[in-house]
């Protein structure tokens, strides 16, 4: 797995933030379901160590992914309600943070990789700042996302604001379009990008 600087160019009327943070309540339906050959990259920050957060995930059926941390600092996923590997060190609350997931693996940026113990047939759409069912939620920061189908970038998400309205949310420079939230309450806006800086820079 490979990961890229998540930042990109926007189209006029959208401001470039450095990251966009959910409170708990706010969510984001990327409109894309996973594929067997996937590849996800977060760049992220978690906020919250009280109960569950829960970063990404999806569902369909009997069939789901969930990527969550518990009142520690350790990311771990499980799939059909199963723990899937034995969870991999994120660095602690309040520090950013990159990770990698494929349907098989998670890796983090100190070189540490776990190869996951179920291999995940994905299915439904993919979320960030929830999993696959109501209530599944996070207190957490978003630098940026991409996901990749195979060889072929299916998404990639830059924090925005809309500038028509000072809507919040995640554009996807791949698409063009404007993930908003679909969730309650509001996200909070990071500073102005200028210029985007990776995560250890």
């Amino acid at each position: 797995l490979l990961f890229d600087v998540l930042g990109g160019r926007l189209p006029p009327g959208y401001t470039q933030l450095e990251y966009i943070e959910s409170t708990g309540t706010e969510w984001i339906d990327t409109g894309i379901a996973l594929t067997p050959n996937f590849d996800f990259y977060f760049d992220g920050m978690i906020l919250s160590n009280s109960g569950r957060n829960y970063l990404f995930g999806t569902s369909a059926g009997n069939q789901n992914l969930e990527v969550k941390v518990w009142s520690n600092t350790v990311l771990s996923s499980s799939i059909n309600g199963s723990h899937a590997n034995g969870g991999i060190d994120f660095g602690g609350y309040n520090n950013r943070f990159r990770i990698g997931l494929s349907p098989h693996r998670i890796l983090n940026y100190a070189g540490t990789e776990k190869v996951l113990e179920r291999r995940y047939s994905p299915a439904g759409t993919f979320y960030l700042f929830r999993a696959s069912y109501e209530g599944s939620r996070a207190s957490a920061r978003i630098y940026g996302a991409e996901l990749y189908d195979g060889d072929t970038l299916a998404f990639k998400l830059v924090p925005a604001r809309r500038d028509s309205d000072d809507t919040l949310g995640l554009y996807d420079t791949v698409r063009n379009i404007f993930l908003t939230n679909s969730g309650t309450g509001n996200f909070i806006s990071g500073p102005v990008a200028s210029p985007y800086l990776p995560a250890g820079n």
